[in-house]
């Protein structure tokens, strides 16, 4: 290991030792191992518990209840890894997928005191109203499937705030150094390392979580899909209000529907879920062989159907460029 590198590690001592204690806390310690952190072993012990007490939680659970404890950075990697069945097993993937909803927020206050520094004048000059219960994502706060962080703005309108969390960026520069280093040493100390390129799926993680810090980035991905489907009247992407946006806030147009996996409010309202899932599917599929770009986190709780069935398209961090050589 080279000195550079040693260094690196040094200066994020602290943040190991976190590492190793909720990895410990969940009887995680081989993956210690796996990813060259042997050195901190004794740090998991440590803080494992009571080594005779059953552990009642399968792996897959463990691993969910490390990353959720390990905050954003983590939970966002573990969503991630949750629609990716061609490396997990089910039961991975299946567990992996509740860190889409299970996220605690922050006090509103907190978030509030975000928008006012972002926006440069107190929230309550910004919009008439402001609801306490929000939805969270892994990176900022705004809405959960079925309830939105709804505001209202001075002049009436309706729309979803999207704030970012505090200390977010460093959190994920700090943890995108230690993941890195941990895909090189997994690639030498894991056996089964050697059908996958961890370094690559490392390196696409961090590029990943990266862009979605990116708010400004977002609200134009935004304008590109509603530009791109405007001559489609069933699909609705939000409207990006730029004067009360910045790179980490985003406040957009209120979509109003029911989430494509509440099924019982679907059968009650009337819908024909088959009909609701070959127009949701063919949004992907005009995406990526008729345009430059495709949304890339296409989980239930980013796609609404609207009363007059049209569908409502949110959340665009994700997204990726496709070109002939990716189509075909």
């Amino acid at each position: 290991m080279n000195n550079g590198t040693d260094s690196k590690k040094n200066s994020h001592f602290a943040r190991y030792r976190q590492i190793a204690m909720v990895l410990g806390k969940y009887r995680l310690e081989k993956v210690l191992g796996y990813v060259g952190m042997q050195n901190y072993r004794l740090v998991s012990w440590m803080f494992r518990g009571n080594p005779w007490r059953k552990m009642t939680y399968s792996e897959p659970e463990s691993i969910r209840m490390a990353l959720e404890e390990l905050g954003t950075f983590f939970v966002k990697m573990g969503q991630i890894l949750s629609t990716r069945t061609d490396l997990l097993p089910t039961s991975y993937t299946t567990e992996l997928s509740k860190l889409q909803s299970a996220l605690k927020p922050l006090p509103v206050d907190i978030m509030k005191k975000i928008i006012s520094e972002e926006l440069g004048r107190p929230t309550d000059e910004v919009f008439i109203s402001f609801e306490d219960t929000i939805g969270v994502a892994s990176i900022g706060q705004v809405y959960s499937c079925g309830q939105v962080n709804a505001c209202t703005m001075t002049d009436g309108t309706e729309v979803v705030t999207k704030v970012q969390k505090p200390g977010v960026p460093e959190q994920i520069e700090e943890d995108t150094d230690i993941l890195n280093h941990a895909a090189v040493s997994a690639s030498k100390h894991w056996k089964g390392a050697e059908q996958y390129d961890l370094v690559g799926i490392a390196q696409e993680i961090t590029d990943t979580i990266k862009k979605e810090t990116d708010y400004i980035q977002e609200g134009h991905n935004a304008e590109y899909f509603a530009q791109f489907f405007k001559e489609y009247p069933t699909v609705h992407i939000p409207t990006i209000y730029w004067e009360s946006s910045t790179a980490r806030v985003l406040t957009m147009e209120r979509i109003k529907g029911i989430c494509v996996r509440d099924v019982e409010a679907l059968d009650k309202a009337g819908f024909d879920r088959k009909e609701l899932a070959k127009r949701s599917v063919s949004l992907w599929l005009k995406m990526i062989f008729e345009g430059e770009a495709f949304h890339a986190d296409p989980h239930p709780g980013n796609l609404f159907v609207e009363p007059d069935g049209r569908l409502g398209l949110v959340d665009f961090g994700m997204v990726y460029m496709v070109d002939d050589e990716v189509r075909w």
